[in-house]
């Protein structure tokens, strides 16, 4: 692996493809995974810390939207600045191979639906897991 980001960072230096540009940007989705070990982390082996636990939730939501969802706008817009393109939606449309929009479109979606799906259950959970929070710790509005 890191040969290959080697040659594609020697590539970017170079100049010779912005393409390669691109697949290194994408790379950057995985700055998400050390918040998911964290947050699984939290929940395998310290399920009673229901504030961190939750803290790690919220932290996760947020930091996966930005990494894997906002991510791809960014880069096609990025892209798209040297070719003429103003935003990301024409570079998709104009300015990508079909093979690439399907690829792109396809990553979009699942990480757009995944992150839907978590955000649905945390908010599903969420008055469980502050209720907990007010027994634990002694909280009342009252």
């Amino acid at each position: 692996i890191a040969l290959a980001l080697l040659v594609l960072h020697s590539y970017i230096h170079q100049d010779r493809d912005r393409g390669i540009y691109i697949i290194v940007q994408f790379l950057l989705m995985n700055s998400s995974t050390p918040i998911l070990n964290l947050r699984w982390w939290l929940r395998t082996y310290h399920p009673q810390r229901k504030m961190l636990c939750l803290s790690s939730d919220i932290a996760f939501i947020m930091a996966f939207y930005m990494a894997r969802v906002w991510l791809v706008g960014w880069i096609l817009r990025g892209y798209g600045k040297p070719h003429g393109y103003n935003s990301a939606w024409k570079v998709y449309l104009e300015g990508m191979r079909l093979p690439c929009q399907l690829g792109t479109g396809a990553l979009w979606l699942a990480n757009t639906s995944w992150w839907t799906l978590l955000v649905m259950s945390v908010i599903k959970r969420l008055p469980q897991e502050l209720d907990r929070i007010k027994k634990t710790t002694g909280y009342s509005r009252g």
